[in-house]
């Protein structure tokens, strides 16, 4: 992922910053669930709240027992994967 300083909307979809990666990865989130946790996404391709309905929260290794695979159309990648946990590292 190239090095991005600033958010990007695409759809339901943020495209985190590099920055916002590894300080997200730094405090032990690894991704994020949606639909009552049938839906993963990584820390890169983190999901729009769009609704009071939403079902969105914040995941950690812990909560993850058989891993995770985000869903994201153009990722795949694995949510226990270790992201950089500084923005000198993502580069």
């Amino acid at each position: 992922m190239s090095a991005r300083d600033e958010h990007t909307w695409v759809g339901a979809t943020e495209l985190a910053s590099d920055r916002e990666i590894a300080r997200a990865a730094a405090t032990g989130i690894v991704g994020y669930r949606q639909n009552k946790g049938r839906l993963h996404h990584c820390l890169a391709h983190k999901p729009a709240p769009v609704s009071r309905y939403a079902d969105f929260r914040e995941v950690g290794a812990d909560d993850l027992d058989d891993g995770g695979i985000c869903v994201h159309p153009d990722c795949g990648r694995d949510l226990l994967a270790a992201w950089p946990t500084t923005p000198e590292e993502a580069r």
